[in-house]
């Protein structure tokens, strides 16, 4: 029954952007669903429906660093929810600052980083060359350890972001940037950072 449903709703899908299909790929037999878009691949089983980029195949025209089969795959029992996630990576191919965003909350669950909250937002969206990718995370543990600051990061069009510390209760003006504005070397900083409070961050307030 998986695979009915996901049959017309990606038929759907294929055919939502006029003469141009959506999927470049999209093929069922008896006991298997597979489509395509940007190397972003969907597998749908009776038993469950995976969905991952596959760095194997020919990149899309935009050079992607982050993106692999490793930090993308899921497998969803529902078919709305998998085609979401679809739409999610094929984004993520699209634009850089969706790629950093989508590495680098995977590269924190990697090293330890759990965290209870979580935002996402715009900022400088008047023209989608200038738009910023924020998103804040709080509540956070790090080897099941709590730690007492928040973390906000921006992702930038041309590659780059900026992470901020802040004390769980800032005042308007708080915050310690950290220097550098490589997503990997901002992930192995937090790697590294072996303390609990804001104040014992080795930096200084912005």
């Amino acid at each position: 029954m998986i695979l009915e449903d996901l049959k017309y709703a990606l038929l759907n899908l294929y055919c939502s952007d006029g003469i141009n299909p959506f999927l470049e790929h999209f093929y069922m037999s008896e006991n298997k669903l597979l489509a395509t878009c940007r190397n972003v691949i969907l597998e749908g089983r009776e038993n469950g429906i995976d969905v991952f980029f596959d760095n194997s195949l020919y990149l899309p025209p935009n050079r992607l660093e982050y993106l692999n089969k490793e930090n993308t795959l899921k497998t969803f029992q529902s078919p709305c929810s998998a085609i979401e996630y679809l739409h999610y990576l094929i984004r993520a191919t699209k634009d850089v600052r969706f790629e950093m965003y989508h590495y680098f909350i995977y590269k924190l669950q990697e090293i330890g980083i759990e965290y209870e909250s979580w935002s996402f937002y715009y900022t400088n969206n008047e023209s989608l060359e200038q738009l910023i990718v924020n998103s804040g995370i709080s509540n956070i543990k790090k080897n099941k350890k709590k730690l007492n600051f928040n973390i906000h990061i921006m992702f930038f069009k041309n590659n780059t972001c900026q992470m901020t510390f802040l004390p769980e209760e800032p005042l308007w003006n708080e915050g310690k940037a950290c220097p550098d504005t490589y997503i990997n070397n901002i992930i192995y900083y937090m790697k590294k950072l072996n303390v609990h409070h804001y104040d014992d961050i080795p930096l200084n307030e912005t």
